[in-house]
């Protein structure tokens, strides 16, 4: 499963799955979360 786990990783970071492509038409409702630090001012900003 860990071995799993780090291809699907590597996949994704080197754009491989095409995932980024397919979620296009989708743009207005998902949001892209690329390090901590955007995960956190993401929450903050619906905290209160």
């Amino acid at each position: 499963m860990l071995r799993a786990m780090f291809r699907w990783t590597r996949q994704f970071e080197s754009g491989a799955d095409k995932l980024e492509e397919r979620l296009l038409p989708y743009r207005a409702k998902t949001t892209t979360l690329r390090s901590r630090k955007d995960g956190q001012s993401f929450l903050l900003r619906f905290a209160r």
